[in-house]
């Protein structure tokens, strides 16, 4: 089968990107937060494992304020030791739909390059498409203005979420240099040009 892995930091459409790829594809798509969503289930795992020590709820204001209050690195840092829990469940996955001959798309923050050596990524027959949004004045005023009712930052204060943006185009600049230096191809979108750069990203690699 064929996998893609869309590699891209928090609120700069991931999950829009994968939707447009299915489509052109008819291949199925999930988010990483879905699997370890669903791993909250597992009494085996404990609450204190990084899988779901951060894991509240996204409609939680306190939780919101409390992991993102931070300074854009230690976002970055938590989320990483995360991320590695993840991945475990990521290669499970991976595993099944290559025996089962399965195409799909898999969408996520913990798709960074550096959780996945070249081996398993060729095994595999992985596409791994890094995307990211690096300009902050523009993200951030077409973020805000363009939020939606069910959006997870609705509601918070301005503060925060210039903070959430910051970490976001942070994050990008890291899925960068590690697309550079893995040598996999990178994708640079801007907010003004949103929909039309998903759609370029998606004749290049579908």
């Amino acid at each position: 089968g064929m996998i893609y892995f869309i590699g891209w930091a928090p609120r700069a459409g991931k999950s829009q990107l994968a939707k447009r790829l299915s489509k052109v594809t008819g291949f199925s798509w999930l988010s990483t937060d879905n699997l370890r969503e669903s791993a909250e289930f597992l009494e085996a795992i404990p609450r204190s494992n990084p899988l779901l020590s951060n894991w509240i709820n996204w409609r939680d204001s306190e939780y919101i304020s409390k992991n993102f209050s931070i300074p854009a690195e230690k976002i970055i840092e938590n989320q990483n030791k995360e991320s590695l829990e993840v991945v475990k469940l990521v290669k499970g996955l991976v595993q099944s739909l290559d025996y089962n001959n399965r195409d799909f798309i898999l969408e996520g923050v913990a798709l960074l390059p550096e959780f996945f050596d070249d081996d398993f990524i060729n095994k595999y027959g992985i596409i791994f498409v890094c995307v990211g949004n690096t300009d902050y004045e523009s993200f951030r005023k077409y973020s805000w203005e363009n939020r939606a009712d069910g959006d997870w930052l609705k509601d918070v204060g301005a503060s925060l979420f210039d903070n959430v943006i910051s970490y976001s185009v942070k994050f990008s600049e890291v899925f960068r240099a590690e697309s550079e230096k893995r040598g996999l191809k990178y994708y640079e979108v801007k907010s003004e040009t949103f929909s039309n750069d998903l759609d370029l990203i998606i004749k290049l690699i579908a």
